[in-house]
């Protein structure tokens, strides 16, 4: 899975680098919010689950990094962005009369590629795949450092100024141990960035 998502990618920004050689495509920089839809889930089954989870507590993080866009022709066009993505979680665990935090850092440098339509001239819809590689010890402690997933969204083109808004999701669920108790992390989240072309 790691290494078709990684070939997707290079294979899809090749092309949109290849292709973009006319006025409407480009590239630049962009950064914005990351917002958490989704957080960990525990098993269940697991006899201490309540005895030791007692909160979970997500944050919106932030995300910097570069766009490029080449387009096929006046409305099709194939995208990449290379970002760093940061956000956290804190887990609270209760045992006895001592409770203790745990802060997860989201850190990671993303690449995504997607091939998307352009209406109006400067209205845009867009889907692909990224890959997610996780740089924070406490995190990959836990977890897979690296994630594979799907993207879709859409975005506004103003000049050379434009406004994204992308959902982000994983191709299967991250398995875990916290406290002892199993868990699960899928991630959900949605960006909005804003950009500038160059």
């Amino acid at each position: 899975m790691k290494r078709s998502a990684l070939l997707a990618i290079a294979l899809l920004t090749g092309m949109a680098a290849a292709l973009g050689q006319d006025k409407i495509s480009g590239w630049g920089v962009k950064g914005g919010v990351n917002m958490p839809m989704d957080g960990f889930s525990f098993d269940q089954a697991s006899d201490n689950i309540g005895s030791i989870f007692s909160s979970e507590s997500n944050a919106n993080g932030w995300h910097a990094g570069l766009w490029g866009r080449g387009y096929l022709t006046d409305r099709l066009y194939l995208g990449s962005n290379l970002l760093y993505l940061h956000s956290t979680t804190d887990l609270t665990a209760k045992t006895g009369t001592e409770t203790t935090t745990q802060n997860f850092n989201h850190s990671g440098v993303q690449m995504d590629a997607v091939a998307g339509y352009r209406f109006f001239r400067f209205l845009r819809v867009q889907g692909g795949v990224n890959g997610l590689a996780y740089v924070n010890n406490t995190w990959k402690d836990s977890f897979d450092t690296f994630n594979a997933g799907y993207t879709f969204g859409a975005g506004v083109d103003l000049w050379k100024i434009s406004v994204d808004v992308g959902y982000y999701g994983s191709f299967k669920e991250h398995q875990g141990t916290w406290q002892g108790v199993p868990l699960s992390y899928n991630r959900s989240d949605l960006l909005v960035s804003l950009a500038f072309k160059f």
